[in-house]
């Protein structure tokens, strides 16, 4: 997997994450997808692929 999948799938998450804000009654499933968005972006920091 390229290192612009991955972050791809990162700022998805992301945004999924931040959707948990806006809707009102949102089930945590949006905070718990959310939640690697940044193991993803700390991978891509540490690691040059």
């Amino acid at each position: 997997m390229s290192s612009f999948m991955l972050k791809m799938i990162a700022i998805f998450t992301m945004l999924i994450d931040h959707l948990y804000f806006v809707i009102p009654n949102a089930g945590y499933i949006y905070r718990y997808i959310g939640r690697i968005s940044f193991p993803l972006f700390a991978f891509q920091i540490s690691v040059r692929i």
